[in-house]
């Protein structure tokens, strides 16, 4: 009895070379799916997310709101995980 081939997430492989074809693919697939469940957790959590993926120089966000106070600046992330307050 044969054993059920893997479906997909697989590469397409030819020989022993992945095709940049298959692999940008599934980069774009991956990309827009983890994309989608930050607009899902920002919907259904009512939650403020920000999604930045950067791969071959070129940078994919999302941005769940249209706050200019959103995303926070590192010094004010740094500040919150310090548990200081930021004087405004």
């Amino acid at each position: 009895m044969q054993s059920p081939k893997p479906q997909g997430s697989t590469i397409k492989q030819t020989g022993n070379m992945v095709t940049k074809r298959a692999s940008r693919e599934q980069f774009r697939k991956r990309r827009n799916n983890f994309l989608k469940r930050g607009n899902e957790i920002a919907t259904v959590c009512q939650a403020d997310i920000y999604v930045v993926i950067y791969k071959n120089g070129r940078y994919y966000t999302y941005n769940s709101t249209n706050r200019s106070s959103w995303p926070p600046t590192e010094e004010e992330i740094v500040a919150f995980l310090l548990g200081l307050r930021l004087s405004s």
